[in-house]
């Protein structure tokens, strides 16, 4: 039975997300206003950008090669 459940969230676990993310973004948009939601998620975003590994390798490369130049 647990196998099953377990089984299960993993097949809808997009599902699932898009759920939790919609749950939250609307608990921000009730509690604090449109403008301020905005800024948040913008805030969340770029942070998961340069949290990206391969965001972050780009950026080195950039960097290395405008100091050698």
């Amino acid at each position: 039975m647990l196998e099953e459940m377990i089984v299960s969230l993993i097949e809808k676990r997009k599902k699932i997300l898009g759920a939790v993310i919609g749950f939250v973004t609307a608990v921000l948009l009730v509690e604090y206003g449109i403008v301020p939601t905005i800024f948040i998620l913008l805030v969340t975003y770029l942070g998961y950008r340069i949290g990206d590994s391969n965001l972050t390798k780009k950026m080195k490369k950039k960097i290395i090669e405008r100091l050698q130049d």
